[in-house]
């Protein structure tokens, strides 16, 4: 597959995923540092997300690997453009595969209303219909919400990396989850 920018913009479902802009540093840090302790149970960048600066280096950071074609990062709104409600993101990017990896986050006080799962939903299904053939999502275990997106979408269970990652100076096992281009679409949708 030859490596290609990805939308600055998808939208799906009241739903709208946007590269990430400098001018939602603020937004972005803020919905961080409020929901840091929940974030940090399962996710290693919180705490290296202190300031404003922090994060508007992160979006400096994304903004060059999106050019590099190596890691595609989303802010999520719900209602479109009005209220910033988490991340998702494209990463582990194998171009002379067609595959990649899907992470996500979502602030708390909107988890649990299926915004995750109609964002990573809409960038899935325009990534299959873009021509990648594998997609992955990975999930610390025990991270039971993340799991269930993935389920919810149709991916299908590979299996689990045992002890493979250190996350907050604990060695965790994390579930593989995949779905291909050839799969039953499920509920992914862009429309």
């Amino acid at each position: 597959m030859e490596k290609f920018l990805l939308k600055d913009t998808i939208e799906s479902d009241s739903i709208l995923l946007r590269k990430h802009r400098m001018s939602d540093a603020g937004k972005i840090f803020e919905s961080i540092d409020k929901d840091r302790a929940r974030l940090t149970k399962f996710l290693p960048w919180p705490p290296a997300i202190k300031t404003v600066q922090d994060e508007a280096n992160y979006i400096d950071y994304t903004h060059k690997a999106w050019e590099q074609h190596r890691l595609f990062d989303y802010s999520i709104f719900y209602n479109p453009g009005e209220v910033f409600v988490g991340s998702v993101g494209v990463l582990n990017l194998n171009w002379p595969n067609a595959a990649a990896e899907l992470g996500y986050w979502i602030v708390g006080e909107y988890e649990g209303k299926g915004l995750v799962s109609r964002a990573v939903g809409a960038l899935a299904a325009y990534l299959f219909e873009a021509g990648f053939f594998r997609l992955e999502v990975r999930c610390t275990e025990g991270n039971f919400r993340s799991c269930q997106v993935a389920e919810r979408l149709g991916f299908s269970r590979e299996g689990v990396l045992r002890g493979n990652i250190i996350e907050n100076g604990a060695r965790r096992n994390t579930i593989v989850y995949s779905k291909l281009a050839t799969d039953p679409r499920g509920l992914i949708s862009c429309t």
